[in-house]
């Protein structure tokens, strides 16, 4: 119910600017689509539960990334990386959960729409106890991480030598 309350928003918003501003050009519609959108972001999702709010962020995300391809300017983010917005409510997320697969949940649930790089891995993994669960989703979220080059950087996070030298040969075959 909310999420749709929320994109009807989005649309009525997005229709409002562009009927309300006939006069501006091209250029000046999509920086106000942009800025619209940037705001329903910021403030409209953090009323949304966890399951909504990711939902909402895929679709504004889509409808950001429509507004820039149908420009003459490239697009900013070429790979759809975890914003920062993004990733901020998925790490309260993940330190708020006790359960580790839980916290894995979470975690591949970006997976399927984007990436994520090493940088917002190794915090979300700092929240983890067991090497074992830390080690299980590091394979399962390994072919979502943007950055496969410093991967190696995740290993700080696991205190058995065992569990890094079969990360590390995990690594290697992929």
């Amino acid at each position: 119910m909310k999420l749709t309350a929320c994109m009807v928003f989005i649309f009525f918003l997005f229709s409002f600017t562009l009927v309300a501003e006939e006069d501006m050009s091209q250029d000046e519609i999509k920086t106000k689509v942009l800025q619209n959108l940037t705001e329903i972001k910021d403030s409209y999702l953090k009323l949304l539960n966890f399951e909504q709010r990711r939902e909402a962020i895929t679709l504004i995300d889509e409808i950001i990334a429509l507004v820039e391809k149908n420009s003459t300017m490239p697009s900013v983010n070429q790979y759809n990386v975890l914003s920062e917005n993004g990733f901020r409510l998925l790490q309260k997320q993940v330190e708020a959960t006790l359960s580790e697969s839980q916290k894995t949940e979470y975690i591949l649930s970006i997976g399927k729409s984007g990436y994520i790089t090493t940088d917002q891995l190794l915090i979300l993994l700092k929240s983890y106890h067991f090497d074992l669960e830390i080690a299980d989703c590091i394979k399962k979220i390994y072919p979502q991480i943007l950055d496969k080059v410093n991967a190696h950087v995740l290993l700080t996070t696991i205190n058995s030598s065992i569990i890094k030298d079969e990360l590390m040969k995990f690594f290697a075959a992929q």
